[in-house]
This record gives C-alpha cells, sequence and structure tokens, in this order.
C-alpha cells in the first residue's frame, strides 16, 4: 500500500514557472509521494476588493489547506502586493490550524520577515532537502 503525504503548495492564486517546478522536484524523488492539495486557480468572478471575494478566498485557502500535512511556500511567488495578500491568507489558515509551513528558496536574501516569522523550517531550493524536511514535517521517517 502506497503512503502519500498530503501537502499543499501555497501559491498567488495562478501558475507560475516556480510552482510548476517544485511540483516536478517533489515527482523526481524516488520513493516520494505526495499529493498536492495546493491549486492556484479561484473563479475570477469573485473579485477579492469586496468582502464577497475576500470571503470565498478564504474558503478556497481553507479547502486547500486543511487536508495538508505540511504547506511549502515559495517566496519568490509572493513578491507582489497581490502575492502577498494570497500567501497572509493562506498562512493564516496554517496558523490556525497548527499546519507546519516549509519555506523553499532560491534565494535565501529573498525570504522576506513576514514569512521568515511565520516559517517552522527553512530549507535550499534542492529535492532531497525539500522531501526530508517535508517528511520530518509530517511525522514520517526520513531515509
Amino acid at each position: 500500500m502506497t503512503s502519500f503525504t498530503d501537502i499543499t503548495i501555497l501559491h498567488a492564486w495562478r501558475f507560475d514557472d516556480l510552482f510548476t517546478e517544485m511540483e516536478g522536484m517533489l515527482h523526481s524523488v524516488p520513493g516520494f509521494e505526495y499529493r498536492n492539495f495546493g491549486l492556484p486557480w479561484h473563479d475570477p468572478a469573485y473579485q477579492p476588493s469586496t468582502e464577497e471575494g475576500l470571503e470565498y478566498l478564504r474558503n478556497r485557502a481553507e479547502v486547500q489547506v486543511l487536508p495538508a500535512q505540511v504547506a511549502i511556500a515559495i517566496p519568490e511567488l509572493f513578491a507582489s502586493d497581490r502575492g502577498r495578500q494570497w500567501a497572509e491568507i493562506e498562512l493564516n489558515v496554517c496558523a490556525t490550524e497548527n499546519k507546519p509551513v516549509l519555506v523553499a528558496t532560491k534565494d535565501p536574501s529573498k525570504i522576506p520577515d513576514w514569512l521568515a516569522t511565520r516559517a517552522t523550517k527553512t530549507v535550499a531550493w534542492d529535492a532531497s532537502a525539500v522531501v526530508a524536511a517535508v517528511r520530518r514535517l509530517a511525522g514520517h521517517p526520513v531515509d
């Protein structure tokens, strides 16, 4: 029986090369099976500038974070104000639900303070390092 690790890759409500690259890195590690509940899409009819739209996005964030054992944050995705707004919503759900947040970055100098203070662990942009940290944070044995 395959044992999956449930994750959510935090995002800025858009597909991005780094999001796709992270999924590729995770897939590249032999023996690591995961399910990613993070889906960077939302109904554009809901505008985050309205209370209804913001509530819709909060609900979408909960749906994506709740089943995850670990949230992976890529700070380069949150460089814009809008990206930070989405990240804050997702990180608030992580905090409320006591979900560990793993920050994986290509450049540690790109980690903003508001994200660094919420990280459970930070690792370099390396498949083995990311998977080992995910396994530890999810309470799984590390090879």
